[in-house]
């Protein structure tokens, strides 16, 4: 047990006669068990030792002490010469707890004497006076008591399951305890143990103000330990000296979510009394479930990595996401963590075989301002993608990552389409779309419906941050090349403007588009052309400006336009079968060619006059 011995401070000061007398017989701890107890700040006359016999050698008294506290005894004594009385004080069991061999002084003129017995606890105690020196000794004792500085804690709490037994700690609540405090039943209260539960991941900051009556030195060993035992963190709380006050406080930044224990041990300390609490600023973002989990693409999800105790939180999360055939894989990464910023994070994706497609280092940010990152990998092939998300560096990183699955920019193209036997039908008047990917190509076929040179809007981008060459190649349906361009494509699957080109090509026929592509790896295109307007007999000036559009979204319709009011249509298959005839009321004639096989088909217009005039239409469906 520790105890704290006390100090003797002889003063001159006159002798009191305002006392109440001691209880007669108070020879031992029985007598003092059934006298009344001495009352704080009465005064209490006495004498020991008296000669002629029979000697008063002892003399016993009882004390109640309602709380933990420093008990001050003042006496004035007297003796015909020179005297000592030892002072032991008992706890309610009968065992000595301080021991003083120089208690107090008497003398032919009264001597003043202070003891101090500090670190007391509430409770009990008794008290004998033993005179080892001299005779005829009377005495008047005046004892009070100072308490501590802050409220006491529910006892015992030596260990978690005590602790919780006496309920929580709460967020941002202050508790008040004592410590080292000699309890009256001869046990000493050397550890305080306080259970706190933290709902979520995040930092805790435990604050301890301490104080004590005695002079410097002290401290409180204060340790934030979890379920296993692992001490978290810890510090040596300053106590404040001679009644005053310090404060300390300690901060775990990345702490798991669960129950902890805040314990505190005393170092050189005896009655300290103390204010205790803890603050728990929780982390940005919800946590995960420590599983794979699927990303939905575009909606975000949220996560935790690299908090401590209680097993501790993972340092890495897996996800898993599909990717449709030729689309981008663009990851959206908001990061922060509890250390202000300092972790790197580290983004990978793995294909069904394990093998590692792309990875990315990345930022984070401090909890108030979360860093973004942005990361994007094209020339998939379809499947179910990993993406294992980790750090360097730091601790407590929380994060929101989401997935986008964007298509090609330009959209893709039915395969095969690699010859001119398996070509597709390109439409004019709107925009067609193709993807190449390793060494592909793809071959359209259109007609041309118009004299003069082939006009074509032409664009192209790749699916990577650098740029390709794409080649158009024009060919006749014999495969004979007729004339071709490149271009250099845009890049990381980002829609441009189309490039208007004109191609040395001018026969009014079915026509072959090639595209190829050069240093890339994948990449979208889109190319468009107009379906033209052609008149027969040119030289007689029998042509009149004939147009053919189709009306989008209603697929087979189409809108002939002339600058005569049309009295009459007349539809042909390239076989010369006629397959639509239509009257004619103005210049815009409705053409419906619904379940008509695809091809090109020829239009015969006649105007109110009578005047014959032709115009091709090209049917995709």
């Amino acid at each position: 047990m520790r105890q704290h011995l006390s100090t003797v401070l002889l003063l001159l000061v006159p002798f009191t006669t305002k006392a109440q007398t001691e209880t007669e017989p108070n020879q031992g701890l029985p007598d003092a068990t059934v006298n009344p107890a001495w009352a704080p700040g009465a005064t209490y006359s006495g004498s020991i030792a008296m000669d002629p016999p029979p000697l008063d050698y002892y003399d016993f008294f009882r004390i109640e002490l309602l709380e933990d506290a420093t008990v001050t005894m003042d006496v004035v004594a007297s003796s015909p010469a020179a005297a000592n009385v030892v002072v032991t004080i008992y706890d309610v069991n009968g065992t000595a707890i301080s021991h003083l061999g120089n208690g107090f002084g008497a003398a032919s003129s009264p001597v003043s004497s202070s003891l101090v017995f500090d670190c007391l606890q509430a409770g009990t105690y008794f008290f004998q006076l033993t005179p080892d020196q001299g005779s005829n000794i009377t005495y008047a004792i005046t004892w009070t008591y100072q308490g501590a500085l802050f409220g006491n804690d529910a006892e015992p709490n030596a260990d978690g399951v005590q602790a919780l037994a006496n309920g929580l700690l709460q967020d941002g609540v202050w508790r008040e305890g004592h410590h080292s405090f000699n309890i009256s039943d001869a046990l000493t209260d050397h550890v305080d143990v306080h259970m706190l539960e933290i709902p979520e991941d995040g930092a805790v900051q435990v604050t301890v103000i301490a104080s004590y009556l005695s002079g410097p030195g002290a401290s409180l060993d204060v340790r934030l330990v979890d379920t296993t035992g692992t001490v978290m963190t810890s510090m040596y709380a300053e106590v404040g000296a001679n009644g005053d006050t310090d404060t300390t406080s300690m901060e775990f930044l990345c702490l798991k979510d669960g129950r902890y224990a805040v314990v505190i041990y005393g170092i050189n300390t005896c009655g300290v009394s103390y204010r205790l609490r803890y603050d728990h600023s929780p982390a940005p973002w919800a946590d995960d479930q420590d599983m794979t989990t699927v990303l939905p693409p575009g909606l975000w999800v949220e996560g935790h990595m690299s908090f401590n105790g209680n097993g501790g939180e993972p340092t890495s999360d897996w996800f898993s996401v599909e990717v449709p055939e030729h689309h981008v894989l663009r990851l959206e990464l908001l990061a922060a963590d509890m250390n202000g910023g300092s972790a790197t994070t580290d983004l990978r994706v793995y294909d069904s075989l394990s093998t590692n497609v792309a990875s990315w280092y990345g930022e984070s940010g401090p909890n108030n301002d979360p860093d973004t990152n942005v990361h994007v990998i094209g020339c998939l092939p379809a499947g179910t993608y990993g993406v294992w998300l980790t750090h360097i560096n730091g601790c407590g990183v929380s994060y929101r990552l989401r997935a986008f699955v964007d298509p090609p920019a330009y959209g893709d193209d039915p395969e095969p389409n690699n010859s001119i036997a398996t070509s597709l039908l390109a439409v004019p008047d709107t925009a067609n779309h193709g993807f190449l990917r390793d060494s592909d190509v793809d071959v359209w076929r259109f007609y041309k419906q118009y004299s003069g040179p082939l006009q074509m809007d032409l664009r192209a981008s790749t699916q990577t941050p650098t740029p390709g060459t794409i080649h158009f190649t024009i060919l006749d349906m014999n495969g004979t090349v007729l004339d071709q361009t490149s271009m250099v494509t845009g890049t990381d699957n980002a829609t441009n403007p189309y490039t208007p080109h004109t191609f040395n090509v001018t026969a009014q026929d079915t026509l072959i588009l090639q595209a190829s592509y050069l240093n890339a790896t994948c990449m979208s295109y889109a190319f468009r052309f107009a379906g033209g307007i052609i008149g027969i007999d040119d030289a007689e000036g029998a042509h009149q400006d004939l147009r053919v559009r189709p009306v989008p979204g209603a697929d087979g319709h189409y809108l002939l336009t002339a600058p005569r009011a049309v009295a009459e249509v007349l539809v042909f298959d390239m076989q010369g079968a006629l397959v639509r005839t239509i009257r004619g009321n103005g210049t815009v004639v409705a053409i419906d060619l619904t379940g008509a096989t695809p091809g090109v088909h020829a239009c015969l217009v006649f105007d109110a006059d009578g005047r014959a005039n032709l115009v091709r239409l090209m049917h995709a469906r």
